[in-house]
């Protein structure tokens, strides 16, 4: 089956079927958000896209920018958190004017646009046939809600990526990393100024864990390039 996958052979609609799990934020939950779905991935399924994940994790090291430390190999959590830190304390420390700005997209797994994703891939040379497993696993997703433990009919999904897929991590940090390079331009281009931990330091314009982002910039002129 996987081989034929590869191949081209087969596709994998039979297999590309999603259970959505409603799970309460809250006590009392009525509204639509005040549930959280749950993606219960085919079994079947998952083995193809852990397989592709696990390719994937080779090479997206040298594609994502170091400011990104979310689902990627030899890349910490912490390192985030340092830095977030050490430009908090030497704002302080040197009575600096600085600001730290926290963005969090909302839904921002839900919102992926598949023909972006699919141009970023090919702007980073993956070769047509990756390409198209990708364009397939995304694309002829179907998914059904349960509703009292049963499946009340399948829907086709026509955009975002799901969480439960062990895809979907990886192809979000790529899109993720368009925010990261259009800061990082904003930064050499000096319509924003990034904060300096230590005398002659390299400076500090933003970290990311996924799609939670954190800018640091100076408190001049920098706030109206942010």
């Amino acid at each position: 089956m996987v081989h034929s996958f590869y191949s081209g052979q087969q596709g994998i609609g039979c297999l590309n079927s999603t259970f959505l799990a409603l799970i309460p934020k809250k006590e009392g939950a009525c509204e639509v958000g005040d549930f959280r779905p749950i993606n219960l991935v085919n079994g079947s399924y998952k083995i193809i896209s852990k397989m592709m994940a696990n390719q994937f994790k080779k090479v997206i090291g040298g594609m994502v920018e170091e400011n990104q430390t979310a689902f990627i190999p030899g890349r910490l959590l912490q390192n985030g958190f340092m830095a977030t830190q050490e430009c908090i304390s030497a704002v302080h420390r040197d009575k600096h004017k600085g600001i730290v700005i926290k963005l969090d997209f909302s839904k921002a797994y839900d919102n992926v646009n598949w023909g972006f994703l699919l141009k970023l891939l090919r702007m980073h040379g993956f070769e047509p046939n990756w390409i198209r497993m990708v364009e397939v696993c995304i694309s002829t997703a179907k998914a059904s809600v349960l509703v009292n433990g049963r499946p009340c009919g399948f829907f086709h999904i026509n955009k975002g990526l799901r969480q439960g897929d062990p895809l979907s991590p990886t192809l979000f940090v790529v899109v993720t990393n368009v925010c990261s390079r259009l800061m990082k331009m904003a930064e050499q281009e000096g319509w924003i100024k990034g904060l300096r931990c230590s005398f002659g330091g390299t400076s500090i314009s933003h970290v990311q864990y996924a799609d939670d982002t954190i800018i640091f910039c100076e408190a001049e002129d920098s706030v109206k390039g942010v």
